[in-house]
């Protein structure tokens, strides 16, 4: 199928924003291409999709498969099922969507910590990366979820405070590590643990987290797009 330049400006506009998992609407797709929504429609029609969402959807769960087939670690990264940690990861972050979360970060140079936080901004899901007592407890919003994405890092002294905080505060308490819980046990809800790499010479498990949480936000994107659809329906209607 031949295509215009204006619908390969569409194409590799939404492939580019389902590849970094950015929330994307018919009308930003059609603002970014400097065209009107029925273009857009009259393009998802012409590749034998019923509209735009339907669109969005194929391509996003073919874009999966891609990925999921390319991910050589996929089934090392966690000790249990690993579709169950998805869907239960998933509903966690769905449950707690419009609450005050945050991601606890191990010093101002944490970098997995602002990855994870950064993406999930992308989601509408407020989640700071933040070490500051202050920001956990907060008087103002009800409290979500609080993930702790390396719990090695997390000393039993130091860090044991901020995870009891937080307990207090009624945050649910998601945590990763690659050993079993032992001081955090009694204050954590749910415990993600990560395979350890056979390669005692290299640390792959920032980079196994980093894997985990592609995988959740993209299965969550579904649910995140289906309802930003819906909302945007019942706008217009």
């Amino acid at each position: 199928m031949k295509l215009t330049d204006i619908e390969k400006d569409i194409m590799h506009s939404l492939n580019m924003k389902i590849a970094d998992h950015q929330k994307v609407t018919l009308a930003q797709i059609a603002d970014e291409c400097h065209v009107a929504k029925s273009t857009v429609v009259k393009f998802s029609k012409k590749l034998g999709y019923s509209g735009f969402v339907e669109m969005y959807y194929q391509l996003s769960d073919r874009q999966k498969k891609k990925a999921f087939s390319e991910i050589t670690l996929a089934d090392t990264l966690v000790e249990h099922d690993l579709n169950q940690c998805i869907d239960e990861l998933v509903n966690i972050l769905y449950k707690f969507k419009n609450c005050k979360n945050f991601v606890n970060s191990y010093g101002r140079d944490d970098m997995l910590s602002a990855y994870i936080a950064r993406k999930l901004m992308m989601f509408d899901l407020f989640a700071p990366s933040t070490y500051d007592f202050a920001m956990v407890k907060n008087l103002y919003l009800s409290k979500g979820v609080a993930l702790f994405p390396d719990l090695r890092k997390t000393h039993p002294f130091e860090g044991k405070d901020i995870m009891k905080l937080a307990k207090q505060e009624g945050y649910y308490i998601v945590a990763f590590s690659d050993t079993e819980l032992t001081w955090a046990k009694k204050y954590v809800d749910y415990f993600v643990k990560i395979k350890v790499t056979e390669y005692k010479s290299a640390d792959f498990f920032e980079a196994k987290i980093i894997m985990l949480m592609e995988m959740v936000l993209s299965e969550y994107s579904r649910t995140y797009y289906f309802d930003k659809a819906k909302d945007e329906g019942q706008h217009h209607g």
